[in-house]
């Protein structure tokens, strides 16, 4: 069997990839990604031979190195990890992951060939969600993988279905409240700045009296559609804040930036030439109010949405179908 080994499994920062050969498919259509954190070549070769046929599989040869693998992308669906290894062990890297907001979610099975009862408690006490002794048979490691696999899918599809509004597909507000928080601690730690804007569909209430709730649905999936099209990073949020009104939530965005992607997003609207009778550009269009904040303590997240509601209400009162910026 020829199995690929790159640079990075010995020296580089990163794990090497072992590259796939069976049909099974994982969470969004890709097969599953398992990461292998072993330092023994023997059993990280044994492990390839059992999974490679369902799995797309990383590879790294110490705890550090299958860290930094962890958090790269893209993520890895499921962590098989060794406890006994140089430099950093098992345990110190499941406290890690656990600690890390991008892999506290992602299961892991621990291998251990020292499987007192003492290790196993300690390592599910620190989130380990099994635990498999060495040496272990081929198919009762297939069938744990394919079980937690499969409780971390259904688990994720709960949390989506909680955070999604479920009239356009975008975040709801809930999400979008948990969102702020995120980025709020993101940018406090790297003293960068936080954009906000709110937007409103103008004359929103005269469309439904109008054309009907019905057609005013369709209009806020298409709005929807465009303002999550304007959106360029996956760490930027659109989200349905409520009504006829949405929000955008563009970390380490200094305002200038962010006025720029929520003039795209307006003109996307304006542009999709949704009719609207009772409009005076006789299309669906909407107002912005946006702004900047560079976060300076845990308290006064609420101050950015603040200045962006502000900011919308100037940009109704200028004459709609515009966006205006503050400086929170």
């Amino acid at each position: 069997m020829l199995v690929r080994q790159s640079i990075s499994e010995w020296n580089g920062p990163v794990a090497s990839a072992v590259p796939g050969t069976g049909p099974r498919q994982g969470a969004a259509g890709h097969r599953p990604r398992v990461l292998i954190i072993e330092d023994e070549r023997p059993n990280r070769r044994l492990l390839v031979e059992i999974l490679r046929d369902d799995y797309d599989l990383y590879l790294a040869p110490d705890g550090l190195r299958g860290l930094r693998r962890a958090l790269a992308e893209p993520a890895p669906d499921l962590i098989l990890l060794d406890i006994r290894m140089p430099y950093m062990d098992g345990y110190h890297v499941l406290e890690h992951l656990r600690g890390e907001e991008a892999t506290s979610d992602i299961p892991v099975i621990v291998l251990t060939a020292f499987g007192s009862t003492e290790d196993e408690l300690r390592g599910l006490k620190l989130g380990a969600v099994d635990f498999i002794s060495k040496p272990f048979s081929p198919d009762i490691l297939l069938a744990r993988l394919a079980n937690h696999l499969d409780i971390a899918r259904q688990r994720r599809q709960l949390a989506w279905s909680a955070a999604v509004d479920p009239l356009t597909g975008l975040a709801n507000r809930r999400h979008f409240d948990e969102a702020l928080e995120r980025a709020w601690r993101r940018c406090l730690r790297s003293r960068e700045p936080l954009s906000v804007a709110i937007v409103d569909v103008d004359h929103f209430k005269l469309y439904n009296d109008h054309y009907g709730h019905a057609a005013g649905d369709d209009a806020l999936r298409a709005i929807a559609a465009c303002l999550d099209g304007a959106m360029r990073r996956p760490y930027d949020l659109a989200a349905r804040y409520g009504g006829e009104e949405f929000v955008l939530v563009m970390p380490s965005t200094d305002a200038a930036a962010a006025a720029r992607i929520a003039e795209a997003a307006r003109a996307r609207v304006e542009a999709a030439g949704l009719a609207h009778a009772r409009s005076a550009s006789g299309v669906v269009t909407l107002s912005v109010g946006g702004a900047t904040i560079v976060p300076e303590s845990e308290g006064g997240m609420r101050s950015v949405v603040e200045a962006a509601d502000q900011a919308l209400y100037q940009a109704k009162r200028a004459g709609r179908n515009r966006i205006g910026w503050a400086a929170a």
